[in-house]
């Protein structure tokens, strides 16, 4: 069994709302028990078809305007790459960008450049809070472990862990968390 992953994908370009026409139509079928799988898509640019890697499911979705729609899913261990890329191939104006976390398995990638927060803090106040900067965040990691000093990512790393054994058993939890960026 898998751990599942939050991923967002985010679908650019003038064959976005292609894309996304094919997906809502399957979003829809509540008659359908697997209506929100991601290989449906697929199986309908693929003569029924599903021979790409396409464990997930797409939860929710926004539609910010026809060239940019983002579809929030849960996939196995990280993006499903395999999907990303074959939609990718099968339309000339189409850009996938993702972000993908599994905090089980300290998994935080991203393809998206522009994507503002590449930096988390995991609590058990706040699950995850998100910053633009590592500055920001480590600033907000002594807050919470109560040093009034703000160390280097190194010492805070260190901080955070005697803070961790120290509070072991007590409810009480802090982790730094940094997106790795991929470039493809």
């Amino acid at each position: 069994m898998p751990n599942w992953a939050t991923t967002t994908y985010t679908l650019t370009g003038k064959d976005a709302r292609k894309v996304f026409n094919l997906i809502e139509g399957h979003f829809n079928d509540k008659n359908d028990n697997n209506h929100n799988w991601l290989g449906r898509v697929v199986e309908d640019l693929n003569n029924g078809e599903c021979n790409v890697y396409a464990r997930g499911w797409i939860n929710d979705y926004d539609v910010e305007d026809d060239d940019c729609i983002k579809l929030h899913c849960e996939t196995a261990w990280s993006e499903c790459n395999e999907w990303r890329e074959f939609l990718e191939s099968k339309f000339e104006d189409l850009k996938i960008y993702y972000v993908t976390e599994e905090c089980g398995l300290d998994v935080y990638i991203t393809n998206d450049p522009d994507y503002p927060y590449m930096y988390l803090l995991d609590t058990d106040e706040c699950c995850c809070d998100e910053y633009e900067t590592e500055k920001e965040m480590l600033k907000a990691a002594c807050a919470y472990i109560g040093k009034e000093e703000v160390g280097t990512r190194e010492q805070v790393e260190e901080w955070c862990e005697k803070f961790n054994e120290k509070n072991e058993g007590k409810d009480k939890y802090i982790y730094i968390h940094e997106y790795t960026y991929i470039e493809d």
